[in-house]
């Protein structure tokens, strides 16, 4: 099965792509994976556009796609993704309540991998997140902690306190849970800063690589932040 890799340096996530070109240029500037999205939002894309990105790559292999947990009528489904494109990771906004309603049992069956998004803004939500991954019926490969925002659902471009996360890891408030995966307003000017002081398994990045239209990215700032990052 075609799956992202885990890489022994900070695992980088480019996300939001609209271009083939650009795709091709986050995976030439270093990126890990790079993210679709299939979910809402102004870089929401179709499974054509999926395809034909994918198809530019060669390969499913570094795509992630952003879906819908509870998807409502008429959205695409991990199921739709998985069966298109050969997509394995999924990104999973809308958590339900009863994690059941998820269906990804025959997903998992087949090699598919699991990150569920948690906005998040103090280190007194800890426990809300940890009973959210114990209610779910699979284990995340990673969990995306992103900052909250009653706008959007990412790609804000708004970031949040990450010495809670540091100051949370020292005292084992951390142990157990998936790897963490840090988003919310980063860019190459902060992302050295972010993990140095957070310490995530990986980063996520969108509107930071981007020359001011959204799904449009930059390759130099791509490039930065692959620099930036790595140098952490």
């Amino acid at each position: 099965m075609n799956q992202v890799k885990q890489t022994s340096k900070v695992f980088i996530k480019m996300c939001g792509f609209r271009r083939p070109a650009d795709a091709v240029a986050a995976v030439a500037a270093g990126a890990d994976a790079i993210g679709l999205n299939f979910f809402a939002g102004p870089r929401q894309i179709s499974l054509a556009d999926g395809a034909h990105i994918i198809a530019t790559l060669g390969s499913p292999c570094k795509a992630v796609a952003l879906v819908s947990a509870s998807p409502k009528p008429g959205e695409t489904t991990m199921q739709q993704v998985f069966g298109t494109l050969g997509v394995t990771t999924f990104q999973l906004y809308s958590l339900p309540v009863q994690a059941g309603l998820l269906g990804v049992d025959s997903l998992v069956r087949q090699g598919c991998h699991f990150w569920p998004v948690i906005r998040v803004a103090e280190r007194g939500q800890l426990a809300a997140l940890r009973q959210t991954v114990a209610g779910l019926d699979f284990s995340p490969a990673a969990i995306l902690l992103d900052s909250h925002s009653a706008a959007a659902h990412g790609g804000t471009g708004e970031s949040f306190n990450w010495q809670w996360i540091a100051d949370a890891r020292q005292q084992g408030e951390l142990t157990g849970l998936p790897p963490l995966i840090l988003a919310g307003g980063l860019n190459p000017g902060n992302v050295a800063a972010a993990v140095a002081t957070a310490r995530p398994w990986g980063v996520d990045v969108s509107s930071g690589i981007e020359a001011g239209v959204p799904g449009e990215k930059d390759i130099a700032a791509m490039r930065a932040f692959v620099a930036a990052a790595r140098q952490a």
